[in-house]
Formats: C-alpha cells, sequence, structure tokens
C-alpha cells in the first residue's frame, strides 16, 4: 500500500505546506515530502533509534535541509513509554511489561507543534498507538485543520491502545472529518459512517482469510479547512 499513499501525498502536498510526519519509520514518506515542499517544511516523529539513523543519513545525502525529525513517540501526554518490536517496526506500549522493550520519551503532538504557523498535512502510522495519540492533539487539529492520513489497524488498536477501533473513527469525526478508505489501486472510497468501514475491515479479512491482520488507510478530510489547507 506504500505506492497508493505515496501518490495520494504527493496529489495533497504542495511546496509552501507543512507537513507531519508521525511514525516516519525510515523516513519514505518524509523523504517524498521534503522533496516536494520547496517552500515549507517537514516535521517528523519517530522513536526507534535504528530508524533514525537512517533517515539522519538519509537527510544529509539528500541535503534536505527543510526537514526537522523528533526522537518521541506521539501520545497523549508527556511521559515515558515502553517501545518493542523488531526491525524497523516498532510498537509502543503506556502500560509497562516486565522485559525485552526499550524506553521511550512520549509527547503530545499539541505540545510540539504549538508554534508552528501552518500545520497542512498529517500522516500517522504507529501500529496501533492512533486512538491514544489523537488525544494528544485535540488543539492541533482544531487550530489548523489539516488532512490526515493515517494507518487504521483494529487488531493492533486493541492490543497497543486499548480501545475499541470504532471509536477512534467516531472521534475523528466528532472533530468535524469525512473519512474515506484508500485502496491499495489508489482508489478513494467515501463511506458516510464508521460502522460501514468497520464492515468493509471485517469483509476484507474474511475474503483473504487473514485472521483480522489486514489494516486500512485512512483519508480524514475536514468539513471546515483553513485557509492553509484549501
Amino acid at each position: 500500500m506504500i505506492k497508493s499513499i505515496t501518490d495520494l501525498l504527493q496529489s495533497l502536498l504542495k511546496p509552501e505546506h507543512v507537513f507531519l510526519d508521525i511514525g516516519c519509520n525510515v523516513g519514505w514518506f518524509s523523504l517524498i515530502a521534503a522533496s516536494i515542499l520547496k517552500k515549507g517544511k517537514v516535521i517528523g516523529v519517530e522513536p526507534n533509534q535504528n530508524n533514525l539513523q537512517l533517515l539522519y543519513r538519509s537527510m544529509i545525502e539528500n541535503q534536505f535541509d527543510n526537514m526537522v525529525i523528533y526522537p518521541y513517540a506521539a501520545t497523549d501526554r508527556s511521559r515515558i513509554l515502553q517501545m518493542s518490536g523488531y526491525g524497523p517496526y516498532a510498537y509502543v506500549h503506556s502500560i509497562f511489561k516486565d522485559a525485552g522493550f526499550t524506553y521511550v520519551q512520549g509527547i503530545a503532538i499539541d505540545e510540539l507543534v504549538r508554534d508552528e504557523s501552518r500545520l497542512d498535512v498529517i500522516k500517522m502510522d504507529i501500529e496501533g498507538h492512533e486512538p491514544v495519540a489523537l488525544q494528544g492533539m485535540r488543539r492541533t487539529i482544531a487550530r489548523y485543520r489539516p488532512i490526515i492520513v493515517s494507518e487504521f489497524h483494529p487488531k493492533a488498536i486493541r492490543e497497543y491502545s486499548r480501545q475499541e477501533p470504532q471509536d477512534y473513527l467516531e472521534a475523528l469525526v466528532s472533530m468535524g472529518y469525512s473519512l474515506s478508505v484508500v485502496e491499495p489501486t489508489g482508489k478513494v472510497i467515501d463511506f458516510i459512517d464508521p460502522s460501514e468501514i468497520m464492515t468493509h475491515w471485517r469483509n476484507l479479512n474474511l475474503q483473504f482469510d487473514s485472521r483480522d491482520a489486514m489494516h486500512l488507510d485512512i483519508l480524514a478530510r475536514p468539513s471546515n479547512p483553513t485557509e492553509h489547507s484549501l
């Protein structure tokens, strides 16, 4: 699904935009955005040190000076979290466990971007922690009305956020957003109600017998965008 989201972001981003990449991983989307935002900038958030080293190296090799990457985990408030995972993929936990974890600094996006004059597009892919991070960016969303592109992985949300996945979608709707699903082909399907998205996800998992392992990519568009996001 990387191609479909790459194509989507390339269609959304304009040279003067500010792009927030929550969960940069090794930086694919951040670097693509940096190549577009000649008059804007990329703000990235990524707690995995291995990923950060690869991303920093890419920034240097590409001579991108319009990027700033913060070594934090986006969450609901400033606090210490535990991170587990393998390779470039990691999961943050607010519930402490015994072993096999790395401690990382969590931060609310509201605190991180409070001095920005604009924020146009957000991409969020943080392995099921999205609902918790959303709670820490309510002021940001109300102020800037950015377009949001978010991974939606119900199984991971239940496991790592301890929340019901549909509640995450309902929260976006309550903030004044309309929701669509971006298919792997790039087709954008609009939905009226979050329950319809849940049904779409269940049917997809049944079709491929994936035992709820599949995720969706959500495009959330504000019903009342700011002047900058038009």
